[in-house]
């Protein structure tokens, strides 16, 4: 198949996924629609990683590229495969996830009618032990994309096509973050106004149980974080830059806030640079979470409600509460 018969570059960057890449690889070959290219950039990967993505460049139908990278960082990765890709739409998809066999096929069908729009298709987590949970598409995205998703992301990054143009337009992936790359990503794709468009069929996102725990932080989990306040802070600056930032102040100020909550409670040294920042952002407004969060963080105060929410207890008590209205959203 020559390079102007693609429709779809599909980009995953790969470290050490093993088995997993192989699943994506079967998800691929599954396809209803055959008109894309699979770009890989593997970077740095054990031998049986190596190995098997060898194999299935070996035996598989589907044209496949393959980068072999040391260690760069999955954003780089990224970049790097959108370089080797070619098709007029690409989707980023990670080594661990995998695609219903009629994704393409809906999706391309949108696209091809509206050759400048982003199409998302819904989202299901399927998590370590075996459960699936369906993400359901704001409406809010096809109105006010930004706003929607600053406020609750309701797509992973594997569930969109984008037009290459687009990736092109807010410069790939920021090379700089170690964490946070796709919610920073697409809020700079999202600034730019697009229009979005939904499509059938499921992306399938993996949800490893690889949380921080405050027993056992790392000086990684640390970097991860200020990763994030990295991001928040140059996607403000980008805003200003803009003249966008007053009409998304709040929402912004509620993001910083969010991962305020969830530095303190695992006690991220730093922790209050997030809550400075989504205090000047908007003084009044700046608290994230439901109104009785709210009103529990005034209660027992920050830390502590960070803490219980992230426990699994709180969970279980979260559901019962809310299924007897004593809990507000």
């Amino acid at each position: 198949m020559s390079e102007t018969q693609f429709d779809v570059s599909i980009i995953t960057p790969c470290y050490n996924a093993g088995e997993l890449i192989q699943k994506l690889g079967q998800s691929l070959q599954s396809q209803t629609y055959k008109k894309f290219q699979w770009c890989i950039v593997d970077d740095g990967s054990d031998t049986p990683t190596k190995t098997i993505i060898e194999e299935m460049v070996r035996e598989s139908s589907l044209e496949i590229q393959i980068h072999f990278a040391n260690k760069s960082g999955g954003n780089f990765c990224r970049n790097k495969g959108f370089e080797l890709s070619s098709a007029p739409f690409v989707k980023f998809v990670d080594a661990d996830d995998f695609l219903a066999d009629d994704l393409l096929q809906c999706q391309i069908a949108v696209a091809k009618k509206n050759p400048n729009a982003i199409v998302v298709a819904p989202t299901t987590v399927y998590s370590s032990d075996h459960s699936y949970r369906q993400y359901e598409l704001s409406p809010e995205l096809l109105d006010d994309p930004l706003r929607s998703y600053l406020k609750h992301p309701t797509f992973m990054h594997g569930g969109c096509l984008l037009p290459r143009h687009v990736v092109e337009d807010v410069g790939g992936w920021d090379e700089e973050l170690s964490a946070g790359q796709d919610l920073d990503f697409f809020r700079r794709v999202l600034i730019t106004d697009p229009q979005v468009l939904f499509s059938d069929s499921t992306f399938f996102y993996r949800q490893h149980d690889s949380a921080p725990r405050i027993s056992k932080l790392s000086d990684r989990d640390r970097l991860k974080f200020e990763s994030q306040h990295l991001g928040l802070v140059k996607f403000q600056n980008l805003l200003m830059h803009r003249d966008k930032l007053e009409s998304y102040r709040v929402e912004l100020a509620r993001n910083f806030d969010l991962w305020g909550m969830k530095a303190i409670a695992l006690g991220i040294p730093n922790a209050s640079n997030f809550f400075q920042s989504a205090k000047a952002l908007a003084p009044d407004h700046f608290r994230s979470g439901s109104r009785s969060s709210q009103k529990m963080r005034k209660l027992i105060g920050d830390r502590l409600t960070g803490k219980l929410m992230r426990s699994r207890v709180w969970k279980l008590t979260h559901r019962v509460l809310t299924q007897l209205n004593l809990w507000s959203t």
